[in-house]
């Protein structure tokens, strides 16, 4: 599909002049026509701003602003968000963040994906790349949610907000949905607004679904290791609304069931018991699972193999996160405390 309703493609961008331009690049080599760019400049203490602009001045579908001061309360994305969205002149809404590239046929594939599920939202996975071993080890717990805690099957025949997934790289509307819906304004002050506004269409009583666009869209989950355990540790506890039970329970099924096993090998095998056989096959089972899920995310052959420490990360990150959270410490994302 190269023509259909009108395009807002929505960028919020804070710090990125050394990411930005393939995403802009990527837009400007789109094979649908009917589509204009909103980026506006997060109050950026780098370059941002000029390398924005300049593309706007060079292109007429293009519109460059500079954002507001974050109103107090709010949290940065969720504010940024908003002002694109008041910007946006087309029926759909694509926010997009400002290091993930588009293919050329990437606004084809998301109006034909709207349409075809009957959507008034949707989210998806880009094809997810790391600049390291060690992030290439930990990043993929983002995955851990469809692997174990949501299969993605159950989110767009479901009616419950608690069966919603959203990712911010890539989040698509529907003109009146979103408006009808309040808009990124119902979770102003959420961390994980991707998440929540997935939940909040779902109750507004609107179909949001969750997909793959690996094939047209690509980009670095995190751009450094700092990066890459501060967005792991702010999005476990948040994930659950910041209850504890739910994180209790995860605790101990990660603990008991994919953690222990695994380092019980050693000792049963040396020692052996009748269990020996039953450990042993559970822990391939957990291997080839997981296996499964690194294989269908293209990632590399290793990563599977390091499950034990990845779940045990996974609980150590999330309980990190709490004291974290009670202690008021926050953490920096982008060059700004959030708290």
């Amino acid at each position: 599909m190269k023509e259909g309703p009108m395009i807002s493609v929505l960028i919020p961008a804070r710090n990125e002049e050394r990411r930005i331009i393939p995403t802009l690049e990527g837009l400007l080599s789109q094979e649908y026509s009917n589509f204009e760019v909103v980026v506006i400049d997060d109050n950026s203490s780098d370059g941002t701003w000029d390398i924005v602009n300049a593309y706007a001045d060079r292109n007429k579908f293009m519109t460059a602003l500079r954002g507001g001061e974050l109103l107090e309360g709010w949290k940065g994305k969720p504010y940024a968000m908003t002002q694109l969205a008041e910007a946006a002149k087309g029926e759909i809404f694509v926010f997009l963040d400002a290091d993930i590239t588009p293919a050329p046929d990437f606004l084809s594939w998301v109006t034909d994906r709207l349409f075809r599920h009957k959507a008034d939202s949707m989210s998806a996975y880009p094809r997810h790349r790391a600049r390291s071993v060690r992030e290439y080890i930990f990043f993929p717990l983002v995955y851990f949610v469809n692997s174990v805690l949501l299969p993605f099957w159950l989110i767009k025949p479901t009616k419950q907000s608690l069966f919603s997934h959203a990712i911010g790289q890539l989040m698509v509307f529907r003109r009146e949905a979103y408006a009808d819906s309040g808009g990124f304004a119902v979770v102003f002050n959420k961390i994980l607004e991707d998440i929540q506004m997935g939940r909040a269409m779902k109750r507004a009583g609107y179909r949001h679904v969750f997909l793959d666009a690996r094939d047209v869209l690509s980009g670095f989950m995190y751009d450094s290791w700092g990066h890459t355990i501060a967005g792991l540790k702010r999005s476990i506890y948040e994930y659950f609304d910041k209850k504890i039970y739910p994180l209790i329970i995860m605790s101990f099924f990660n603990i008991a069931l994919l953690v222990v096993p695994a380092f019980l090998i050693p000792f049963i095998l040396y020692y052996s018991s009748p269990q020996t056989p039953w450990i042993i096959w559970g822990n391939v089972g957990i291997l080839l699972g997981w296996s499964i899920t690194a294989f269908d995310r293209r990632l590399p052959w290793y990563v599977p193999f390091f499950y034990p420490v990845q779940f045990l990360c996974t609980v150590i990150l999330s309980w990190g996160s709490v004291i974290d959270e009670v202690n008021g410490r926050g953490y920096d994302w982008k060059d700004r405390k959030v708290f």
